[in-house]
């Protein structure tokens, strides 16, 4: 048994007080992965309409590359989807102190990783392609917008990756190295000796 379960002992009934941590970082998986939900379902939902109501506005010019979604944004984003949703359980079994929640937590985490460094070259590659685009179709709104060398536009890019590599990299890098290499024992998560709760 972990020092830190005996350490919980009351001393009177023998009582150990169930750790907290599970708590706590499942209501924060559950928080992230409502977050993936929202945001990756209606970019999905909403970017078709909007690169509609943007093609009004271009006078016959397609789309920049960065307002089209094809077949691998689609894949991209049903992957994040799937992962939020396995996520969420994971949380809620982490909050409920169930070691399912490790297991479905550690499947979530390395898919994560990838998927998210798809999107992160993804995105990089969309880039370059709107800025090309901006160069062949100088006269649109939107290509004088970009070629107009407006600060905030980096600004906005480099917010943008730092998010990704945060949310998209390093938090399931956390839960990774915090699930296969420091809480790995169903007892350090129900806080019973038999691993059950």
């Amino acid at each position: 048994m972990d020092q830190d379960y005996r350490d919980h002992e009351s001393g009177v009934d023998g009582f150990r007080e169930p750790p907290l941590w599970p708590k706590v970082v499942g209501f924060v998986c559950i928080g992230m992965a409502a977050f993936g939900l929202c945001c990756g379902g209606l970019g999905l939902a909403v970017s078709p309409f909007l690169g509609g109501m943007m093609a009004g506005q271009l006078n016959g010019d397609p789309l920049p590359p960065s307002m089209t979604i094809d077949a691998i944004d689609y894949a991209l984003g049903g992957a994040g989807l799937a992962l939020a949703v396995l996520l969420l359980f994971g949380g809620l079994f982490l909050v409920g102190r169930r070691p399912l929640g490790r297991t479905l937590v550690l499947l979530y985490t390395v898919p994560a990783m990838g998927v998210s460094i798809f999107q992160i070259v993804r995105g990089f590659d969309k880039q370059a392609a709107t800025e090309q685009w901006a160069r062949d179709y100088p006269d649109s709104m939107i290509a004088q917008q970009i070629n107009s060398g407006d600060p905030t536009q980096q600004i906005g890019q480099l917010v943008g990756l730092a998010f990704g590599l945060v949310l998209g990299i390093g938090f399931p890098l956390f839960l990774f190295v915090w699930f296969a290499a420091v809480k790995t024992k169903p007892e350090q998560i129900t806080g019973t000796e038999e691993g059950v709760y």
